[in-house]
């Protein structure tokens, strides 16, 4: 009996734990039903709440961002314009020379890139026009022989554009050359005139343009000559260096392999075959397209550089400034002063020399007539066409 009574109490008690265990059990899943019911309510809510805070967030963080780049690079470009603005002031310049004064110029910043660039054309009478214009106080470059290794006749032409080595060094590099030209200013804000006189120049108008696209004031000077004398006094011109043995770099092509000197006749045979140096039209295409035909002066070598004069008064009137003209009414000063005794006259040359190449020139002269007149550049107009070179009849 105790024994019955025994079981019975413990399945007795077995199943109120078991009882208990299922209500807590129910308990426990219906609290969370509870919970899963708010959560589905306003659980929601809240997640799309913190979502669109962090998305607004994060929309003003990049607008704000944004704008803070966008202000500082309009401002940095409004800073880079006005510097640029003011120092291409040209106004005044000590000396012989005096610059009209711009309306506008006033600035605690110039630079000391040349304003004015006689590119040429080669044995066009590059020399002996920058020579006066030194006389009358424009600015020249200065050279660096212990430094760069520069010869003195730099300083009339620096080679910067159209030497890839010294174009490479830099706008820097450049600019030093010409310090000392806006070194000595006595609070003068205003700049002089700085030439460089490098006729090379005249064959890469795109690597000038490179640095002088935003300076307006930029004065371009090219004297042109009749194609066939300018070839036969380049040809001279290399002939003597390879005689003497200095600067080959420029009498290259003048010789044959075995040393001996090509006659002229050879070198416009060359020529005939892709130099095109003399094709005047190509070239200044290209000048025209970048710059604006006001800012060059075409000069005639033979109408205006020979008697000097005209010249003398295009410049100045190109300039716009007031020359000290002490010596207007005669010609530019030559350089060829101890000419070679094997110098190729043109007298001397003969016709059926000149013949493979003068048609050819004679359409370089046409197109250049007529791109003159479309442009209308400063200087002589309508240019005055070439005179056919005088040469020496064949017996």
């Amino acid at each position: 009996m105790n024994f019955h009574l025994t079981r019975h109490a413990i399945r007795k008690k077995r199943n109120q734990n078991r009882n208990e265990m299922s209500n807590h059990i129910k308990r426990e899943l219906a609290d969370t039903k509870c919970a899963l019911e708010r959560f589905n309510r306003y659980g929601s809510l809240f997640v799309f709440f913190f979502v669109s805070l962090s998305f607004v967030m994060g929309v003003m963080g990049y607008f704000s961002v944004d704008k803070y780049l966008i202000d500082l690079q309009q401002s940095s470009n409004s800073n880079l314009n006005s510097r640029r603005h003011n120092i291409d002031k040209v106004t005044s310049s000590s000396h012989a020379i005096n610059v009209q004064q711009l309306d506008d110029a006033s600035s605690a910043v110039v630079d000391s890139l040349p304003n004015i660039l006689l590119i040429g054309v080669q044995k066009g009478g590059s020399t002996a026009i920058s020579q006066y214009l030194f006389s009358q106080g424009v600015c020249g470059g200065e050279t660096f022989p212990d430094k760069y290794g520069e010869p003195n006749w730099y300083s009339k032409e620096m080679h910067f554009f159209n030497d890839p080595l010294r174009f490479k060094r830099g706008l820097d590099f450049y600019e030093e050359h010409y310090q000392h030209c806006v070194n000595n200013l006595e609070g003068n804000k205003n700049k002089p005139f700085i030439m460089d006189a490098t006729p090379g120049y005249f064959l890469v108008p795109k690597k000038v343009f490179e640095v002088y696209k935003n300076k307006p004031n930029l004065k371009i000077i090219v004297s042109l000559r009749e194609p066939m004398s300018r070839e036969l006094s380049l040809y001279n011109h290399k002939a003597d260096l390879y005689r003497k043995g200095s600067n080959m770099s420029m009498a290259h092509g003048i010789a044959h392999e075995n040393g001996t000197i090509k006659t002229f006749g050879e070198s416009t045979f060359m020529l005939q075959k892709g130099r095109k140096t003399s094709y005047y039209a190509l070239h200044l295409a290209r000048w025209f397209k970048l710059f604006d035909p006001p800012q060059i002066l075409v000069l005639s070598y033979e109408k205006d550089v020979i008697p000097g004069t005209p010249a003398k008064e295009r410049i100045q009137e190109f300039l716009g400034a007031s020359l000290l003209l002490s010596d207007k009414h005669v010609p530019f000063r030559t350089s060829n002063t101890h000419e070679s005794p094997q110098k190729v006259r043109m007298h001397n040359v003969t016709c059926s020399t000149l013949e493979p190449m003068q048609p050819i020139v004679d359409g370089w002269n046409k197109e250049l007539y007529e791109l003159l007149a479309a442009q209308k550049p400063r200087g002589i107009s309508p240019f005055p066409k070439f005179e056919p070179a005088e040469c020496k009849l064949d017996q």
